[in-house]
């Protein structure tokens, strides 16, 4: 029976647990229909996570026994960075959605020339990803960055990650790139990157890869891209 998965600030240090939170008591009580005895599975956040049961259920809070503790094993051992240009809202939504369950570690929304929308809701979609994760068996939620522009990101990658991998249609494909275990993956906006943007990005040291000779949508392409760089 596949449990249901938390993820949260948990102390899972402790044998007994108890939750201030009335969002996940709610959830437990009125959503799943979980009650006492009922076991789950609570993630700290950090990589470790731990059989519990349901002791009590109140209107604000939940109270558990931690069983079993463990390293999560399902956690991706490379860590990829999406910088990902800011998409219409359900696309961006999409993929930070799809992302997270491919494995990113984190994601960056960054300004270009070509970005339509320029804005983005970080609670909404910080609650996808958590979802995203939980359901996906992570033991760890993505982090989400505030957005960026474009010259700082590409600026900030290439000093700080092993690869830097910019998707552009002139570049060689992206499968069979080899690549070190920390990875910086661009994605460009609606209307493609600019051709000064490109050149940045290669006088930056950034490998330019392509995902085919097919013309894939902005979302489509960084959801193909992060399982890719995160798993291949």
């Amino acid at each position: 029976m596949r449990l249901h998965r938390f993820i949260g600030d948990f102390d899972l240090s402790t044998e007994q647990l108890i939750v201030q939170d009335a969002d996940l008591a709610s959830q437990l009580s009125h959503v799943l229909r979980l009650k006492e005895k009922d076991p789950v599975i609570l993630c700290d956040g950090k990589g470790q996570e731990a059989v519990a049961k349901i002791s009590s259920l109140r209107k604000t809070s939940a109270a558990f026994r931690l069983e079993e503790l463990r390293r999560v094993v399902a956690e991706p051992e490379r860590v990829v960075t999406l910088y990902c240009s800011i998409l219409k809202r359900e696309n961006f939504e999409l993929v930070a959605q799809k992302a997270t369950e491919a494995g990113v570690r984190s994601i960056v929304p960054i300004h270009s020339k070509r970005t339509v929308k320029q804005d983005i809701n970080p609670i909404r979609i910080s609650k996808i990803m958590r979802e995203a994760a939980e359901q996906s068996g992570r033991g760890r939620v993505p982090e989400l960055f505030e957005p960026k522009d474009f010259s700082d990101a590409i600026d900030t990658a290439a000093s700080t990650h092993g690869t830097v991998v910019f998707c552009d249609q002139s570049g060689i494909p992206l499968i069979g790139v080899k690549k070190s275990n920390k990875v910086a993956l661009f994605i460009g906006p609606e209307g493609g990157w600019d051709p000064q943007e490109v050149d940045r990005a290669r006088g930056r040291g950034s490998m330019i890869v392509s995902l085919g000779s097919l013309i894939l949508r902005a979302e489509t392409a960084a959801i193909i891209a992060v399982y890719i760089s995160v798993q291949i």
